[in-house]
C-alpha cells in the first residue's frame, strides 16, 4: 500500500509546492511505531510562504498524529521573533538539540531530555496556556545528553508549555496534565 508522507513548502501563497522531505513506508517508517524527526527547510522565504504535510493514506484505517511541531526561522540571517521571544544572534548555532518531553499527557511526573552541543547556561520555564509563568529555573549545563525528572503534581489539569532558553536559542514544548 502507498503510505507515504511529504513535508512541502510554497513561497507563492500555495500556488505551487516543493517537497522538502519525504517519508516512505518500509524504509523511513513502519506502522505502529512512534518517530521523532527534525527537518531544516532552506530559505529564502517570502511573506506568502506556506508549509504543509501531505500523505497518500491507505484504506486500512491508520491513525496519523503529527504533534510537537516546533518552527523556528530566520529573517535576513537573523533569528526571527517567534512567540514574542528574543531573536537569535547572527551566525549562532543551535546548541540544544533532540528535545523530548514525556509522557505526554502526564498525570504528574515528566521527563525532559535534550542534547547539549556545548556547555551553556540555560533556563527552564513552565507557562500555562495564557502565558502565565508557573516556574523558572536557571542552571549551568555541561555538553552531552541531559535528562531531568520534573514533578508536575502541583499543576492543575490543562495545557502547559516548557521553554528551554539558552543565550541564542529558545525551544518550546507543549505538554498536557490530566487528572
Amino acid at each position: 500500500a502507498n503510505e507515504d508522507f511529504w513535508l512541502q513548502i510554497s513561497t507563492d501563497g500555495g500556488v505551487t509546492f516543493n517537497t522538502v522531505e519525504e517519508w516512505n513506508l518500509g524504509d523511513e517508517f513502519e506502522n505502529e511505531t512512534r518517530y521523532f524527526d527534525a527537518v531544516t527547510i532552506p530559505g529564502p522565504f517570502t511573506a506568502n510562504t506556506q508549509v504543509r504535510f501531505r500523505c497518500d493514506a491507505s484504506s486500512n484505517t491508520d491513525y496519523v498524529y503529527i504533534d510537537d511541531v516546533s518552527i523556528s526561522g530566520c529573517v535576513n540571517g537573523v533569528g526571527s521573533r517567534l512567540n514574542n521571544q528574543v531573536p537569535a544572534a547572527l551566525g549562532t548555532t543551535n546548541i540544544i538539540r533532540a528535545v523530548g518531553l514525556y509522557p505526554n499527557p502526564t498525570r504528574g511526573q515528566l521527563t525532559l531530555s535534550f542534547d547539549m552541543q556545548q556547555s551553556a547556561q540555560i533556563q527552564l520555564q513552565i507557562t500555562d496556556i495564557s502565558g502565565k509563568l508557573i516556574s523558572k529555573e536557571a542552571m549551568q549545563i555541561e555538553a552531552g545528553v541531559q535528562r531531568r525528572e520534573l514533578n508536575a503534581d502541583h499543576l492543575r489539569a490543562g495545557v502547559y508549555f516548557m521553554h528551554i532558553t539558552s543565550k541564542d536559542q529558545i525551544i518550546t514544548k507543549r505538554f498536557v496534565v490530566i487528572q
